[in-house]
């Protein structure tokens, strides 16, 4: 459900009374979620933009800042993205109202790989890199497949056995997880080592879907090359 914002814009002086919440992602009720993977790539295009984020960094550095900002899509198509980039206060045990710490709208137009600041109009400087991956993403990671396996399989969370484990010799073979089934998908921050147990749910030729249970108790269920499941 979208959230709803007064549309106050919070004016930051030198000091945080507080900190913001760390990075969050909000979509409009309206919209689809599209593939996690790609809402990452295009939060870090955002970040490293050249965007004068440093107008709001106050007394913490440009890292600091840009690891509490979070981020509302209004609209995510076949042709553009647009987005509002706000710190998320959210203190309920303060009464002051806080402002929705808004500090500006982006727009990323996929077909031509810009991206415009919109309360600004101006247009800014991206890495090309990551749009190529962003791009990629677009193309090749269709989140449908893998959303719908996760909906199937949400209710095997309670007592949910490990029955399967990852093939390898050693702890440097890394098994990837994958968004999609696709080589294009691979979540580089996201895998496994040899005889680390999963649940294997659905085998689909060159890759398998997959259950994993952290330690904290949370399940990830993914994609994984099908020659590294026993």
């Amino acid at each position: 459900m979208k959230r709803i914002f007064m549309v106050f814009i919070l004016s930051l002086t030198s000091t945080f009374a507080q900190n913001p919440k760390e990075t969050r992602i909000y979509f409009s009720e309206n919209l689809t979620q599209p593939n996690p993977q790609c809402v990452e790539i295009f939060t870090k295009i955002a970040k490293t933009s050249n965007y004068e984020f440093e107008t709001y960094r106050g007394d913490k550095n440009i890292q600091w800042l840009k690891e509490y900002i979070s981020f509302e899509f209004d609209t995510w198509n076949n042709d553009k993205i647009l987005v509002k980039l706000f710190f998320d206060w959210g203190d309920k045990n303060n009464k002051e109202f806080q402002g929705t710490g808004t500090i500006t709208w982006f727009e990323y137009d996929i077909k031509t790989q810009t991206l415009k600041d919109n309360m600004q109009e101006k247009e800014l400087v991206i890495n090309q890199n990551l749009a190529n991956k962003f791009n990629d993403c677009l193309k090749y990671c269709n989140f449908a497949q893998t959303s719908a396996l996760q909906n199937q399989y949400k209710y095997l969370n309670v007592d949910f056995l490990m029955r399967n484990e990852i093939i390898g010799a050693n702890s440097k073979e890394r098994a990837y997880f994958y968004s999609a089934p696709d080589e294009k998908c691979k979540i580089n921050d996201l895998f496994l080592i040899p005889k680390d147990k999963i649940n294997l749910l659905q085998n689909k030729g060159e890759f398998s879907f997959v259950a994993y249970k952290r330690q904290n108790g949370e399940f990830i269920k993914l994609w994984i090359k099908s020659d590294r499941v026993r």
